[in-house]
């Protein structure tokens, strides 16, 4: 598929509204447990990491996915120029 240059974004509503709205509070969620292990490792080696489990980050996700605005998803895609209605 070919494309005109400055196009993209005009097909990705998630791209230009919401992932760094979600980055933002997945990042925020791990700082803050970060901030609370206790110890930090001396050295930089990201071997703390092994403390963190998967249920854990997937709480992060699905928290971060509620806390996204319903609002901020339809004028995403309304802004591509997405819709499935009139009333979306």
């Amino acid at each position: 598929m070919l494309m005109t240059s400055g196009c993209m974004g005009l097909l990705q509503p998630l791209d230009t509204h919401i992932n760094k709205v979600f980055k933002d509070k997945v990042r925020k969620s791990f700082e803050f447990w970060y901030n609370n292990i206790g110890t930090k490792p001396e050295n930089k080696t990201p071997k703390y990491l092994r403390n963190l489990s998967v249920k854990v980050v997937t709480g992060w996700v699905l928290a971060a996915c509620d806390e996204i605005p319903t609002d901020l998803i339809r004028r995403s895609f309304k802004s591509c120029g997405i819709s499935l209605s009139n009333s979306f």
